[in-house]
């Protein structure tokens, strides 16, 4: 792929962004530190936040209680639309929690515990705990497909089924699930890792990896480049990367930002304008604004 870096943007509107979903002409951001989303307009400067529940603060979470939002995506639950977003399910049983905000009416907000889910993802595939680190979420067709860092996996649920779970708020009656390791190139010893994604088309999604100095799914390290790449779902038991191009300045100069999702504004044949964001980890948040070609 060919990527071309149109406009950076810096704000301080959401610390340490990790998420991002587009609904229309509104980008909805997510901060793995925060108990708020913020909303904001394609190409404009508003930053407006929402806070996911009433009584919480606007200030960084502490490292050890916070919910650790590192995936979201849009979709459509009992005919209206909300933005689900997800915790990593790092550390029990703060990340492991999954809210749902009506995006039309944002004082209806769906809190829920996947823990029961999470635990099956971690038995099915053989992780520890802090092994399960869940860093991209995208709708393709019929399916929610959760992507998960280091152990590179993601995880295929019936759209349908999961909804119908969020609905109900019987955390025990988990929706089934499918999974698929993926692989990714290891860059001197250390395994470049999803950290988020968004949907192509039904059957191919965009997502972003990073390549970070750490052997541990819990402590950072240090950031030696992201990459942008396009996977393919073959069929339930079967997906390819299909390109791994990594993010570089339009000089050519690998830029060590940590991006940590992408979406997709608008599509047309092999040319794709997107967005994607980074984390600095110093409270500001930074928005790359793409062209890629795909061809």
């Amino acid at each position: 792929m060919k990527i071309e870096i149109e406009k950076i943007v810096i704000t301080n509107a959401i610390s340490s962004a990790s998420g991002l979903a587009i609904e229309g002409n509104s980008i909805w951001m997510i901060g793995d530190d925060a108990a708020y989303v913020v909303k904001s307009t394609i190409g404009q400067s508003d930053f407006n936040r929402i806070k996911l529940y009433e009584n919480d603060s606007e200030e960084r979470l502490a490292k050890v209680t916070k919910h650790d939002f590192e995936a979201c995506a849009v979709g459509e639950m009992a005919g209206e639309q909300y933005l689900f977003v997800f915790g990593s399910g790092g550390l029990s049983p703060y990340r492991e929690s999954m809210f749902a905000l009506n995006i039309e009416n944002t004082r209806q907000c769906y809190k829920l515990s996947l823990q029961h889910l999470y635990n099956a993802i971690r038995s099915s595939v053989g992780l520890k705990e802090k092994e399960l680190n869940i860093e991209g979420a995208a709708l393709a067709g019929d399916k929610l497909v959760l992507f998960n860092r280091g152990k590179n996996f993601i995880v295929l649920l019936s759209w349908k089924k999961f909804s119908a779970f969020v609905l109900h708020e019987d955390a025990t009656d988990i929706p089934p699930f499918k999974i698929i390791r993926i692989e990714l190139p290891v860059v001197n010893g250390f395994q470049i890792g999803f950290s988020g994604a968004c949907v192509v088309s039904e059957n191919e999604m965009l997502f972003t990896a990073s390549l970070e100095e750490t052997i541990d799914p819990i402590n950072d390290g240090a950031i030696k480049g992201s990459y942008i790449g396009l996977l393919q779902l073959v069929n339930d038991t079967d997906a390819k990367v299909e390109a791994l191009t990594p993010l570089k300045s339009n000089s050519g100069d690998i830029l060590t930002d940590k991006l940590e999702a992408i979406e997709t504004i608008k599509i047309s044949g092999n040319y794709i304008s997107a967005i994607a964001v980074a984390d600095n980890d110093d409270g500001a948040s930074k928005l790359f604004y793409l062209s890629i070609c795909t061809d």
